[in-house]
């Protein structure tokens, strides 16, 4: 029975295919194909935004297939959901009947293993949410033309409890997803029994002890991302902002990349001449685009460490690198980068190398700021007087204001994508943890990055709205008369 069920990824495409088609769906319920590569959603309810969000934070994965688990929602509000999701339609379902899956899921007989009994002391909860269970088999067929998104979605939605349901599904065919959403689950005593982002608990447990493999890929709630715990797990840079209402809205794509977030536009002053300077932007004099997200990305992990290091001679013979204004610094008054459009990223990104830590140390302290200086290559930037200068003054000593109207306009509009691209960065690195490794194996600096991410636990909202508050007054500045014409013209 096992072989007659075994089919491929490929079959699945088929099959979705033939529905789109004919409007009707095979007998046969291609499950294999179905586990294979997909999205599992427990706690979705009706909630199908996980197509789109993975679409924009797994683009290389082409995700097509969704596993989505509930036990309190009804069919027919599922239903009108799939026949409601924008850029879709719903071309075929059905329902799964449950002798459909009994020689599938267990074709020798042997049920999964359960998790502690501990874990499962509140399991009896589940009961006073759960309505019949049912399945159903969906195909969604895309409506618009953007390749962004699927052409088309396999949703096999489950009404059932989500940890049973992953091991009847995933556990006994020896399959793994390919990724996890976990956004708004709902709480102990708030619709479920157990908390999904705490480790050790339920579906933590059967997730990594799953014979088939874990996940790559978690799409995290923000708002429950403080509380999200799973070892081994990190924040990326990438995230959805406003999938939902509550909160700030933001799904982040979690992964097991230890080095995906390191505020690595500045690196050690001989790291750079071995490293290949990536292209930044077009040169040309007649460039009409404005500066991208992505434009900022190429620059500050590429030409933009080198141009810092020449412009502000840093001192890097020291346990904290140091940039200490000189007066009468040759450099000042030339432009610090190689065409206007990065000229104008190098200055709001030295606005962040400066307002960042101070943004740090009024909200954590000292201490903090000080271990955000270890952990990262960005320096201490002092002015002439020795003296640890406001982030304005410190533009303004480097010479690195614009002063007519029409120049303070365009460092505006980079500024603006600027505050998207340092949220970004500055965010995912105050979220990452290396609780799981041993003091003995990691160096100071990743130490004080330990110590940094505690402390900003609970406050990075905090800190990144300090940012955002006074690069925003920046920014009315300088639209305003603030520039003055002595300043120097970028």
């Amino acid at each position: 029975m096992l072989l007659e069920y075994n089919i491929s990824l490929e079959d699945l495409q088929r099959s979705m295919k033939a529905a789109s088609e004919t409007g009707g769906l095979t007998r046969i319920l291609p499950l294999d194909g179905i586990l294979a590569e997909s999205l599992f959603y427990p706690g979705s309810g009706a909630d199908f935004g996980d197509i789109f969000a993975s679409a924009r934070l797994l683009r290389d994965e082409k995700v097509c297939s969704f596993v989505h688990c509930d036990y309190s929602t009804p069919q027919n509000t599922v239903l009108e959901a799939l026949g409601s999701v924008p850029d879709y339609e719903l071309c075929a379902w059905r329902v799964v009947r449950p002798e459909e899956l009994t020689d599938i899921l267990r074709p020798t007989g042997d049920m999964p293993q359960r998790p502690p009994k501990s874990i499962l002391a509140r399991y009896s909860e589940s009961a006073r949410y759960r309505i019949a269970p049912y399945i159903i088999w969906a195909v969604l067929r895309r409506t618009v033309a953007s390749g962004d998104i699927p052409e088309l979605v396999s949703v096999l939605h489950v009404c059932g409890e989500a940890v049973a349901s992953f091991q009847s599904l995933y556990w006994s065919a020896k399959r793994r997803p390919l990724a996890v959403a976990l956004i708004n689950p709902g709480a102990p005593g708030e619709g479920n029994w157990t908390d999904f982002f705490d480790e050790g608990q339920a579906l933590e447990w059967m997730i990594s002890h799953n014979p088939g493999g874990e996940p790559d890929f978690f799409l995290v709630g923000e708002d429950s991302a403080s509380d999200f715990n799973w070892h081994g797990l990190h924040a990326t840079r990438k995230k959805v902002k406003d999938y939902y209402s509550k909160g700030n809205g933001t799904v982040r794509l979690w992964n097991r990349e230890d080095d995906s977030i390191s505020l690595s536009g500045l690196l050690i002053a001989e790291d750079y001449e071995n490293k290949p300077i990536m292209p930044i932007i077009s040169h040309s004099a007649n460039r009409a685009e404005p500066v991208t997200y992505e434009d900022l990305a190429r620059y500050y992990r590429g030409g933009f460490t080198q141009d810092f290091e020449i412009y502000f001679k840093v001192d890097r013979d020291r346990d904290i690198p140091v940039i200490q204004f000189i007066p009468g610094n040759p450099l000042r008054g030339s432009r610090p980068s190689s065409c206007a459009d990065a000229d104008r990223m190098f200055v709001c990104l030295t606005w962040y190398i400066s307002l960042f830590p101070l943004a740090i140390r009024e909200t954590l302290g000292e201490d903090a700021m000080m271990d955000f200086h270890r952990a990262t290559p960005w320096p201490i930037i002092r002015l002439e007087s020795g003296e640890t200068g406001a982030p304005e003054d410190i533009l303004r000593e480097a010479e690195l204001l614009p002063s007519t109207a029409i120049t303070r306009r365009k460092l505006v509009r980079v500024m603006r994508t600027t505050i998207l691209f340092m949220e970004d960065e500055l965010e995912g690195f105050l979220r990452q943890d290396k609780r799981g490794q041993s003091k003995s194996l990691i160096s100071a600096s990743e130490m004080a990055h330990v110590r940094l991410v505690r402390a900003a636990k609970g406050h990075i909202r905090d800190i990144l709205q300090f940012c955002a508050d006074r690069t925003s007054e920046l920014c009315l500045n300088l639209e305003s008369e603030w520039g003055s014409e002595e300043l120097k013209t970028v």
